[in-house]
């Protein structure tokens, strides 16, 4: 009898059940970067999270606008936050800027991280999402009152976008249910299915085009696929030919979003789709 429940214990301590996404918060999941331009301007604050690939290695997943600076060694820390935005100090991220892989056209830093403690570790999705499919967006939101957030939205499709100077990047579409005017501050955060993998990085917010101080409540992320972070490397290049189902069209109004009716070829490269 003493040796079946030895067995059994070995069993149980060696197992890892799988997170759900319901089990999934901004407190147990999202590091909060600080970003400082310079002295003089104001710092902002954007998102951060750690995934892990098919061989167990771990990373840190951000947007590029995010980690835009320098190549700082000096050793930082992505906290966890209460829902008063303050610092969970045994919840964090630590990294260095100089250490990050970017894709600027993607809007992608990745890192590998110095050190991590008591945030989850997402798994990478197994697949894609389909029209309509559920997904999440954890992050803290920092203009309209500082606060976590974690919104379900419904997956769009495929589609362009432009960010600052880069015109026509390849992204993601989903459509949330938020009011607010801005969720500045959950840029790098991640989206997740309803199995609480991962699909992407937190990129861009649709603005209305009548003022810009009122976002839509449509957002954009980057892929991280599995096949980017194999044998000790990371890969951010998407250059290739597509074929997709589901291709945003145009975005008009929270109510009008127009998809293409048939298949869509896209050619990318680096992060661009090309004509």
């Amino acid at each position: 009898m003493k040796r079946i429940l030895t067995v059994f214990s070995i069993i149980i301590a060696t197992t890892t059940l799988a997170i759900s996404a319901d089990d999934l918060t901004p407190e147990n999941t999202v590091g909060k970067i600080l970003v400082k331009k310079s002295f003089i301007n104001n710092p902002y604050n954007c998102s951060s999270f750690l995934f892990k690939n098919s061989h167990e290695e771990v990373f840190m997943g951000t947007a590029h606008h995010c980690l835009p600076y320098g190549s700082e060694s000096k050793r930082r820390k992505a906290f966890a936050h209460t829902a008063k935005i303050k610092k969970i100090k045994n919840r964090f991220i630590q990294y260095r800027i100089k250490d990050r892989v970017n894709s600027y056209n993607r809007d992608l830093s990745i890192l590998k991280p110095l050190k991590y403690q008591n945030l989850n570790i997402l798994e990478l999705a197994k697949s894609q999402p389909q029209h309509g499919d559920k997904v999440y967006v954890l992050g803290y939101a920092a203009k309209g009152g500082h606060q976590k957030l974690k919104l379900e939205c419904r997956y769009l499709g495929k589609g362009a976008y432009n960010l600052g100077e880069r015109k026509s990047i390849l992204g993601d579409y989903i459509q949330c249910d938020h009011n607010r005017a801005s969720i500045g501050g959950m840029s790098g955060g991640p989206i997740i299915n309803t199995d609480g993998e991962v699909l992407g990085v937190l990129s861009a917010e649709v603005l209305s085009a009548d003022d810009e101080n009122i976002s839509l409540p449509i957002l954009i992320y980057q892929e991280l696929k599995d096949q980017q972070f194999l044998n000790g490397k990371i890969d951010l290049d998407n250059s290739g030919k597509y074929l997709f189902k589901d291709y945003v069209d145009g975005v008009y109004s929270a109510k009008r979003v127009d998809m293409k009716e048939k298949d869509t070829e896209v050619t990318v490269s680096n992060g661009l789709i090309i004509d």
